[in-house]
């Protein structure tokens, strides 16, 4: 439910500018306040669009805020045509544009998440001497259980590697030479390679403006109102942009140190702490209601927060939301066997029953549910295996891709990879082999193994016959032999089965991204990659967007829940540990750094525990048992589960008490908006299906050389265009050379490829100049952002060019470029496209174009093309993107074979089901 503060901002008009440290407890509706915050300094005439920032953590958080902006604006306004130049996103991707604009060579490059950044390290590992780096740890430190050599060595590696640079550290503070070697040839390789990590994009921007006084002084006179949502979480590197680029002034930080729980990478809750003794004239406003959850829940966690040390002071309230008897349960088995079989046939007798979500009664779903745990890898398996057994399961899916790997699914598919490449010496990867593996798989996929095994074997040969091997393609074509082609498997139901493998899939791109081509071998590098990396490290991976999608029990870590909530929220077997006393294994030398916040406390723990009992909307469940399901005692002498007071909770394993009704209302919130582009919305309108594979499951489709080529081009031509705006000369023969060689970049093609398609590029830009040289001069905007809020969505875009025309300069025309050629298959998609932007122009810009034009950058031609924009045409594009829109929000994900052209066209033919007028 929307909160609304128009009174408050309407009576203290001060509290839209100056410094402003909003200290916001769990569910106190943060978000509305910080849009209606904006909205009001829009309304009020205190700030333009173009000079508000708004950082957020994560990417889905800024899209939500995004949204309640805008609609905070058109309840207060009405419309704000230039609302998209807002920046509204995580810091990183600030800093990475800032980049782009004022250092052109970043615009060819490529950002490494966490997950890709370690494959790409894997790929490296020869380079930056592996062996050396961990026999040098092996010297000091003992590996820790059950972990591998390599991956520790890895890991160990990357956190010291962020370290030195988001604390600004000299690396010679490294004891060994093996990690101030590798850390420079990680560098190295990664600028090589044209990517770059999410510490040294924060590193090299901030460089810049420390160094480059003209830029800073460019960045501080267009931005001039910040907000930093979760400061809480804030590193020194991040406070230091922060600080650069606001000078210190209308700052206003949103946060609760209660719920800081990224110590461990770095978060300095001193940020949040001092923020009023280290910036000027800072006011507080506290936010202390939890709208979020019941009652009892905020109660309990109330009072075991307030065992922390060192708080803000605030006092956490809670609204008139009450909780149930049995709403909330606290026990203590005796044995781990019992506590699993509890939750699950807890989880089964609340599917179905009533939920009052904001005003309106729906059934709970399984995808309202989600079990937390502090590990997955650590403690999550036991519950696994029980709540997924095939007699009677509950459907699971994983935030992360911790625990995806143990699923027969996708561990059957590993083992035939690794039939395939022969990967171990010491295993015989004979039929029977196969056989065994094949076996698991039939009640999954419904096999014939005799021809199973038939087809795998030409797949291997077709494998090692590949000069240049697409690991994705090699995957897609397994699935389609064990039966993924098959219509019984794309029931619905099997939406976790199909959600599985298109993780698979996922975990397959990270890997093949970080390299430049694969060949035969790397089916075996990609294995170990997996043994030694990703079964381990993939666990505390980020929330997947998409997972709430899939009507299933979500897996998840604590640190995973970060601004969700859900009706069901089950915390099994939390114990707190140990806090870390020291700082473990590290190539750095602990005399010369003061690194102790980066240690686990007992606080620390405490705030973990914290942010997840506030997730729960109504119902949570804490549970425990004595004897694990090994038979070995648990320890409860350091226990967080006794610090929660049990006079809110039941203790004891007797039936609920209440009553629940069921319910056969879907509820879906007609406030639900999503973010999409063109390119997503064109995948819908050529096939649903397509779609639904795509972007709700996660499957990726294989690379190709040329990828890239378009964004190549489109780079260049609008370097040329920001060369004229420096120097008012049309760009000469010379000067195109010049940027061509400096940042035309294909990553995935051969020199020999590469060479041909930059000549080409070289071409066609050559004569796009000669032709069209009057763009130069009459070009408004180059690479012009929107956000057109279409329906309930949020379509996000970039006009290639918006420029007057040559005859009639009142004219405008949205120009489009293409590599293509007219009269292509493509052409109908083509003018679909430049007349939505023509639709974004008009009315998110507030443009009064009259022109669309899509241009072909043929290096024969050249040509441009004008696309009708007649009142008819624009109605019929609005109908096509509408019914897109409607289409994926009601889940409507149907697929045709009649259309021939499509289907042969598609990615995923070799796994969809070929059958005229199947539904999904």
């Amino acid at each position: 439910m929307a909160i609304h503060y128009q009174k408050l901002f309407t009576k203290d008009v001060g509290l839209l500018n100056g410094n402003l440290q909003i200290i916001a407890c769990a569910g106190s509706g943060k978000t509305d306040f910080i849009s209606e915050r904006v909205a009001f300094q829009l309304k009020e005439k205190v700030a333009r669009p173009d000079e508000i920032v708004a950082f957020t953590f994560t990417e889905k958080a800024a899209e939500e805020l995004k949204f309640r902006i805008r609609k905070k604006i058109k309840e207060l306004i009405g419309k704000q045509p230039d609302i998209c130049d807002m920046h509204i996103g995580t810091i990183h991707g600030f800093a990475f544009n800032l980049l782009k604009e004022f250092i052109p060579k970043y615009r060819s490059y490529d950002v490494l998440d966490e997950v890709s950044r370690l494959a790409f390290i894997s790929s490296i590992r020869y380079d930056i001497n592996i062996e050396h780096l961990k026999n040098s740890l092996l010297t000091r430190f003992t590996r820790p259980y059950n972990r591998n050599t390599e991956n520790w060595a890895i890991t160990r590696f990357i956190r010291d590697a962020d370290i030195i640079r988001e604390e600004s550290l000299p690396v010679k503070v490294a004891v060994t030479s093996s990690f101030t070697d590798a850390f420079d040839i990680y560098l190295e390789k990664l600028e090589e390679r044209k990517f770059l990590d999410f510490s040294s994009i924060m590193r090299i921007a901030a460089d810049v403006l420390e160094s480059d006084k003209t830029v800073l002084k460019n960045v501080q006179s267009r931005y001039k109102f910040f907000t930093v949502d979760e400061y809480q979480d804030v590193n020194p590197i991040q406070e230091k942009l922060i600080q650069l680029i606001s000078g210190k002034k209308n700052v206003c930080v949103v946060g609760d140190d209660d719920q800081s729980i990224y110590q461990w990478r770095g978060a300095d809750i001193s940020n949040i702490m001092s923020f009023t003794k280290r910036y000027p004239k800072v006011r507080i406003h506290n936010l202390e209601t939890n709208r979020r959850s019941h009652d009892k829940i905020i109660l309990s966690a109330k009072e075991f927060i307030k065992l922390n040390s060192t708080r803000l002071k605030k006092n956490i309230q809670h609204t008139d939301l009450k909780n149930e008897p049995g709403d909330l349960y606290k026990i203590i088995f005796d044995k781990q066997e019992e506590e699993i079989e509890w939750i699950k046939k807890k989880i089964k007798s609340l599917i179905g029953k009533a939920f009052n979500d904001t005003g309106s009664e729906r059934q709970i779903q399984y995808s309202d549910i989600a079990i937390l745990f502090r590990s997955i890898s650590n403690e999550a398996q036991p519950y696994i295996d029980v709540l997924s057994d095939p007699q009677d399961p509950v459907p699971l899916i994983y935030s992360g891709v911790g625990g995806l790997f143990d699923t027969v699914e996708v561990s059957g598919i590993i083992e035939i990879f690794e039939y395939i490449c022969e990967c171990d010496r010491d295993i015989d990867y004979s039929d029977q082999f196969l056989t065994n593996v094949l076996r698991q798989l039939i009640p999954i996929f419904s096999l014939k193994t005799k021809n199973v095994i038939r087809e795998i074997k030409v797949l291997r040969d077709w494998a090692r016959n590949q000069k240049r091997l697409s690991l994705q393609n090699l995957y897609l074509k397994l699935l389609s032999i064990v039966g993924m082609d098959k219509p019984d498997l794309h029931d619905p139901n099997d939406d976790v089965l199909l959600y599985n493998l298109g993780r698979l899939s996922q975990a397959i791109s990270d890997f093949e991204n970080s390299r430049e081509y694969l060949t035969f071998r790397d089916i075996k590098s990609f294995i170990w990659f997996i043994r030694l990396h990703a079964e381990n490290s993939y666990d505390s991976g980020n929330t997947n967007e998409k997972a709430t999608l899939v009507n299933a029990v979500q897996i998840m870590t604590m640190h995973g829940t970060k601004g969700l909530g859900f009706p069901v929220i089950f915390m099994p077997s939390h114990f707190r540990r140990e806090p870390f006393r020291d700082f473990g294994a590290t190539f750095l030398d602990m005399k010369k750094v003061n690194l102790t916040r980066y240690l686990n406390q007992t606080d620390d723990e405490r705030r973990l525990f914290y942010v997840a009992m506030t997730r729960a909307k109504k119902f949570l469940f804490l549970t425990t048992a004595d004897y694990k399901i090994d038979g070995q005692r648990r320890s409860h002498h350091i226990s967080l589960f006794d610090e929660v007071p049990d006079k809110y909770f039941i203790t004891s394993p007797k039936p609920d008490p209440t009553k629940r009704k069921p319910c056969k209302k879907l509820g879906i919130s007609s406030e639900i908006m999503f973010p999409t582009s063109y390119s997503e919305l064109s995948y819908y309108l050529n096939c649903g299906y397509d779609y639904k594979l795509r972007f709700l499951h996660g499957f990726n489709p294989g690379i190709v050389p040329q990828l890239g080529f378009g964004r190549q081009i489109h780079n260049i031509i609008n370097l040329l265009h920001n060369e004229f705006n420096a120097t008012t000369r049309i760009p000469d023969k010379k000067k195109i050379d010049e940027v061509i060689d400096a940042h035309f970049y294909l990553r995935y093609a051969s020199k020999q490829i590469s060479d041909s398609l930059k000549i080409h590029a070289r071409k066609s830009i050559e004569k796009y100049v000669k032709m069209w040289k009057t763009d130069f001069s009459l070009a408004i905007k180059t690479e012009r952002p929107f956000e057109l809020e279409f329906n309930n969505a949020l379509i996000s875009g970039s006009i290639d060019l918006l420029k007057r025309d040559s005859v009639d300069e009142s004219i405008l025309e949205v120009i489009d470029f293409k590599t293509g050629k007219p009269n292509s298959d493509l052409a109908e998609k083509y003018d679909l496209q430049i007349q939505l932007y023509t639709i974004a122009a008009r009315e998110a810009l507030g443009l009064n174009t009259k022109k669309a034009l899509v241009h072909y950058l043929d290096d024969e031609k050249n040509q441009r093309v004008e696309v009708i924009t007649s009142t008819y045409a624009m109605k019929n594009a609005s109908e096509q993107i509408g019914f897109a829109i409607g289409g994926i929000t009601t889940a409507s994900f149907k697929r045709d074979a009649r259309r021939n052209q499509v289907c042969k066209n598609c990615d995923f033919c070799d796994i969809c089901p070929k059958r005229s007028g199947f539904k999904a």
